[in-house]
């Protein structure tokens, strides 16, 4: 089995949920035998450059195309198979994309299907949620989806030692964690107001506060809402009343220049005793997958992928609202957020952490590649090589 295969995303070295799939899908695509070349979306404009021994064609000069322009001529110059994208489909021009042997990796965050996403799956030969959620969410839409979840790289994300990462942290930040009960939000922070509910993040971690005041709340995102035209956070944190000596962020220009790598991450994780996502929808959601891989629980939205990655920990329940054309999502509340935070504060740290391991397990490079990637390509092989439509 082999196919040329034009993987569509972001730069692999980019530190977002796409660049993070980039940096270990193709790989293992190349390893099972395939041609791959990564055609980017963002991270790299005016050069070809390699990675893992692969070719990485840049953006083209109008970088608000994602990549688009050249799309065409580098799959023809690749004679691409498939070309495969991993990313928002509704960003794309169906006339680029109608012509070419698509297969859609994309991310569903809301029910029923976003109205904007119909002109592009209504081109693309084969739609792939990564989800179960997306899934059952494209086939009530009429579409006849695959299932491919995203996966995690063992070698990047283990259990270290809870106290060998405090002290690291502790260095990091300039400042004593001892035992203190450690909030982790891994969240871009894009949209205004986010997607990511930080609103609820706050309200309740000020809620929960009361009750533990040497709680501390780790933000690993842009606070000043500059870098994906998010929500300045400062006021949010002053709106509920958070104790600024409980906030901890990452140096700004580290952050936004990508240099807080897997290794940093790894030991945020393994330090926290919980990470919180009250999002309104996730179309995956890898910092709850790769938290969990560990040993740390989740408190995560009862609704989308996020059902499925709450290996240790709590959903948490919300109000579904119309937050775009045609669709919903599901609002947690602020005292929510306190109460699952209370519930992971009264249960057994170390249960919690080893069932979080055993969960994340099933969600590694190759058990997802064997299980699921593979079977879809050897499908859709049968396709391209029996001129299947």
């Amino acid at each position: 089995m082999s196919l040329r295969i034009l993987w569509h995303s972001c730069h692999p070295r980019v530190g977002s949920g796409y660049g993070n799939q980039t940096s270990i899908v193709p790989s293992a695509l190349r390893r099972a035998g395939h041609e791959v070349t990564i055609s980017l979306t963002f991270g790299a404009q005016g050069w070809v450059g390699e990675y893992d021994g692969m070719r990485v064609l840049p953006v083209g000069p109008r970088v608000t195309l994602y990549g688009q322009e050249l799309l065409g001529m580098h799959a023809r110059a690749v004679r691409a198979d498939v070309v495969w994208s991993l990313i928002d489909v509704f960003i794309f021009d169906p006339s680029i994309w109608r012509n070419l042997p698509w297969a859609a990796w994309l991310p569903i965050d809301a029910e029923p299907l976003m109205v904007r996403n119909r002109a592009l799956l209504d081109v693309c030969r084969w739609p792939i949620a990564m989800s179960r959620f997306g899934h059952g969410v494209l086939q009530a839409a009429g579409y006849n989806p695959y299932y491919v979840p995203h996966m995690y790289d063992p070698a990047r994300y283990w259990p270290e030692p809870r106290g060998a990462a405090r002290n690291r942290l502790a260095a990091e930040w300039r400042m004593a964690l001892g035992e203190r009960f450690l909030v982790c939000v891994n969240s871009a922070n894009c949209g205004a107001p986010s997607r990511k509910n930080f609103g609820a993040i706050f309200e309740g971690f000020a809620l929960f506060a009361r009750t533990q005041p040497n709680a501390l709340l780790y933000l690993h995102t842009d606070t000043t809402g500059v870098a994906q035209q998010g929500e300045p956070l400062q006021p949010l944190l002053e709106l509920y009343g958070v104790n600024p000596r409980s906030v901890i962020v990452p140096d700004h220009y580290r952050y936004m220049i990508g240099e807080y790598d897997t290794g940093y991450l790894r030991a945020v994780y393994s330090a926290a005793d919980v990470l919180l996502n009250p999002s309104h929808g996730e179309g995956f959601g890898l910092p709850a997958l790769e938290a969990q891989a560990c040993g740390c629980p989740v408190l995560l939205t009862d609704f989308s992928a996020s059902r499925e990655l709450c290996f240790a920990g709590r959903l948490l329940p919300g109000t579904m609202q119309h937050t775009s054309p045609g669709a919903q999502q599901c609002i947690v509340s602020g005292a929510a957020v306190a109460e699952g935070l209370e519930w992971i504060a009264a249960s057994d740290r170390d249960a919690l952490r080893q069932a979080a391991i055993e969960g994340a397990r099933t969600y590694r490079t190759e058990a997802v590649m064997g299980t699921y990637m593979l079977p879809v390509l050897r499908s859709i092989e049968d396709q391209v090589r029996g001129g299947v439509k």
